[in-house]
């Protein structure tokens, strides 16, 4: 049982094996053996064609998802570098701001020694305008002129 021209065609044209414009072709061959071998030759020449296209397809994927992922390494690298620059001035800024709590606390110090450098001062002028029954001013060393006294100390 032969199968027709015509059938193999049709069939060949449904699974998308050959061309519109193949199947004129082949059908002005008269000679049927001719027409199939041309309809064999036709689909293998489709189909060669349909592998370099999904070839073509495959590199042109293949391309974009190389410039995709190169793309995405350089946004990589400028977001690490972003992050890097960031981290640096929070560094810089705690750094000024710990020198500027350092020498809030040193000039808090120096403030501090100043006014109890003042308060004694005071003090001692304080102590050195009172003077005791005799004269004398109190809380004032007492210095003896003659060892002999010095060495007996009377209490009065």
């Amino acid at each position: 049982m032969k199968k027709s021209k015509t059938f193999l065609i049709k069939v060949s044209l449904e699974k998308n094996e050959i061309r519109p414009e193949d199947v004129f072709e082949i059908k002005r061959v008269r000679n049927v053996k001719k027409g199939e071998r041309l309809l064999v030759y036709r689909r293998k020449k489709y189909a060669e064609e349909k592998m370099l296209e999904l070839q073509k397809q495959e590199e042109i994927t293949g391309q974009r998802e190389e410039r995709s992922a190169m793309v995405a390494a350089e946004a990589q690298k400028i977001k690490d570098q972003s992050q890097l620059e960031r981290e640096e001035a929070k560094l810089e800024k705690e750094y000024s701001l710990k020198i500027k709590l350092e020498e809030a606390k040193s000039n808090n110090k120096v403030r501090e020694i100043n006014q109890e450098g003042y308060w004694q001062e005071r003090l001692l002028t304080k102590q050195l305008e009172e003077v005791d029954g005799d004269g004398n001013p109190i809380d004032k060393p007492k210095t003896f002129q003659d060892p002999a006294e010095a060495a007996t100390r009377i209490n009065e």
